[in-house]
């Protein structure tokens, strides 16, 4: 069953999402032009919010635009993605800062929950759970840092990491499971410089396991446009 789509730039998103996952998957390959009827196919889309997709990738340094040819795959290495993460790093920092200084109690409790439950999914197995809940736990803070701004900043660093994906890089899981409590314990003593430090650290340890991942032959999760929001 078909979900229905709200807006031309959710098409768009969900365009480049699948898009990125097919080159970041090696089912795209560098150098190898991008055809757009087989996206317009594979996503159930019209040309237009695809076109804007491969412009926006082309913008984010993904694709080559050739005159007269089309796009390209640009390579990606994974001392690109560290720096992606570098960069995410930053704006990390500074809005757990920021919410240092605003988070209420009650919603540090709700991090203390959102830690408990990603102990709890590791535990269990349950990948996709475990996702849900470290995404509502940044969520929380950079909420709570009311900077939307700095917020959105935050989530266009580094849009390119797919579904599954960071489940399957070693030393993630317990990482962030430690790393996610000296974060929360920050934010309850209202320290901000020790929240800028603790989540900036977390961050950048994330981005440095994902590119010792792709180094030692660690592979994307290949794309699926079912797997895309809105679509069944």
């Amino acid at each position: 069953m078909s979900i229905v789509r709200t807006s031309r730039s959710q098409l768009r998103d969900e365009a480049s999402s699948y898009i990125r996952s097919l080159i970041l998957s090696g089912q795209l390959i560098p150098g190898q032009y991008v055809r757009l009827e087989p996206l317009t196919r594979a996503l159930d889309m019209s040309a237009t919010p695809v076109r804007e997709a491969l412009l926006s990738l082309r913008d984010q340094g993904f694709l080559q635009l050739h005159p007269n040819r089309g796009f390209a795959v640009v390579k990606i290495s994974p001392q690109d993605i560290a720096d992606l993460f570098l960069v995410q790093a930053f704006a990390a920092g500074e809005l757990a800062a920021r919410a240092a200084e605003r988070l209420p109690h009650e919603l540090v409790h709700q991090l203390d929950e959102l830690s408990d439950e990603l102990d709890r999914h590791a535990e269990q197995g349950d990948e996709r759970a475990l996702e849900v809940a470290n995404d509502e736990f940044h969520a929380v803070i950079n909420r709570g840092a009311e900077s939307p701004r700095l917020a959105w900043f935050y989530a266009e660093a580094i849009p390119i990491v797919p579904r599954r994906f960071l489940t399957l890089v070693p030393g993630w899981i317990d990482g962030t499971r430690w790393e996610h409590r000296i974060v929360v314990d920050r934010l309850r003593d209202r320290d901000a410089d020790g929240a800028r430090a603790a989540m900036s650290a977390h961050i950048r340890h994330v981005g440095e396991l994902v590119a010792d991942h792709l180094n030692a032959g660690g592979a994307w999760p290949p794309a699926h446009a079912e797997a895309i929001p809105g679509h069944a």
